[in-house]
């Protein structure tokens, strides 16, 4: 397990403001042809996870089938975060509020498509209750939580008692593989297809004006980056290949003008050639 601590403190009641945009999306169709259907549970001959939705089509429950279709167990919908693949899933096992010691408690498993266990861990995440929580602020416990589409690795975030942010990167075997550490909240968190590489929003920086800056987390390191990204309108993807060997690990990431609000310039990047600020790379583009 490797640790990175991230220290660069910054008003967190900005983090909701400025003119920038800049989110994560989790980019699939990237991913393995033999990816399964968790909607319809494709594959008659494996273990898989399906979905099973009312007469309006809402989700309402995941069920384990077996390879002769028979229902193993069965989990409500809204209490689990399905991989892509349909490999596993994450249940939220149970959650527990304890505002008298200032801490929510929150027990997650990790289940396989054999409605095995993998992992079962509980984390304390301490949003302040004690201390002027300011609920109008917009400020949570610091919890999030993800796993990647392939299934094999998941992250959390909470808040430690001394007011550190904290990211965990979780094997699918429940092995802590890497962990960033930052004063600063973490939000808009994701995670790349293969787990190797996860991102989160920080508070906006200021100086002469605002701007948004990401913290890219590489999970095989343990290293952690912060890009900067000013003056533009950006938009994080990641993109991970099964199909091209060339573009495996890398991050995409997509650009998108002010004044040309439907043209895009794309880059990709691998971790160690990410830059401090994004704009080196409008910069050095084609060059």
């Amino acid at each position: 397990m490797r640790k990175t601590r991230i220290i660069d403190v910054t008003n967190v009641k900005k983090y909701f403001f400025g003119v920038l945009v800049c989110f994560f999306s989790m980019v699939c169709s990237f991913a393995s042809d033999d990816a399964p259907n968790v909607s319809t549970g494709a594959y008659a001959k494996s273990h898989h996870i399906e979905i099973e939705k009312n007469k309006d089509g809402v989700p309402i429950k995941v069920k384990f089938v077996s390879p002769d279709g028979k229902r193993i167990k069965s989990l409500l919908f809204n209490d689990v975060i399905i991989a892509g693949s349909g490999k596993s899933l994450i249940y939220q096992a149970s959650y527990s509020t304890h505002r008298d010691m200032g801490y929510d408690e929150y027990e997650r498993e990790l289940f396989n498509a054999e409605a095995k266990i993998q992992w079962r861990k509980r984390w304390k995440s301490f949003p302040g209750y004690e201390s002027g929580y300011d609920e109008e602020q917009g400020m949570i416990s610091g919890w999030f939580e993800g796993i990647s589409y392939n299934g094999e690795r998941s992250y959390v975030t909470y808040l430690s008692s001394a007011g550190i942010y904290n990211l965990v990167v979780i094997s699918e075997t429940g092995k802590e593989l890497a962990r960033a550490e930052s004063t600063e909240l973490l939000y808009d968190i994701a995670i790349s297809p293969d787990g190797r590489i996860v991102a989160s929003k920080l508070p906006l920086g200021s100086g002469n004006h605002e701007y948004q800056r990401i913290l890219f987390l590489d999970v095989d390191s343990g290293k952690t980056k912060v890009v900067k990204v000013e003056g533009e309108n950006w938009e994080g993807e990641f993109n991970v290949s099964s199909r091209d060997p060339l573009l495996f690990g890398k991050i995409l990431l997509s650009y998108q003008e002010k004044v040309k609000p439907n043209s895009y310039k794309r880059f990709y990047v691998k971790f160690d050639d990410l830059p401090e600020d994004i704009r080196a790379l409008v910069q050095n583009k084609g060059k």
